[in-house]
């Protein structure tokens, strides 16, 4: 086995560098598929089962559990969780009050929508921080006047 090479200390130089346009299109543009093919795989689902709640809740967590191991961010499984509980819970407010109804419920809501709720959540900041240069976190950070 090889060591990597020694690499400089960065300096206070390299700190403004940014990679050149091949390094950030690379893994963002396999992110950006990876994210939409999951997004398709739910969509698929969501049409291929909607009669069978139970089995379309298996397959929504298998694609919860495919995409938060495939994308492998802490912060991500907080987008999910999020999107499981508050979507359901939104909705819940509009299934009660008439506003619309789901032909195939397990309690107010199908068993499925938690997932559902997650994964959109979780892919909505995949596909946008594959898209959008720079990274979300370098957005909430202070910066300083020039």
């Amino acid at each position: 086995a090889t060591s990597p090479p020694n690499r400089p200390a960065p300096t206070s130089a390299d700190a403004g560098a940014r990679p050149g346009p091949a390094a950030r299109r690379g893994p963002r543009v396999g992110r950006l598929l990876a994210g939409l093919a999951v997004y398709a795989l739910v969509i698929a689902a969501m049409v291929l089962a909607w009669e069978r709640p139970t089995l379309l809740f298996g397959v929504m967590l298998a694609l919860s559990a495919l995409a938060l191991l495939a994308f492998r961010a802490r912060r991500l499984v907080a987008f999910y969780l999020v999107g499981a509980l508050l979507g359901p819970l939104a909705e819940s407010f509009a299934i009660v009050s008439g506003a619309w109804s789901y032909a195939a419920t397990d309690l107010v809501f199908p068993l499925w929508l938690p997932p559902a709720w997650g994964l959109a959540c979780l892919l909505m900041v995949v596909i946008v921080e594959s898209v959008l240069p720079g990274r979300a976190a370098d957005d909430a950070s202070p910066r300083s006047p020039p």
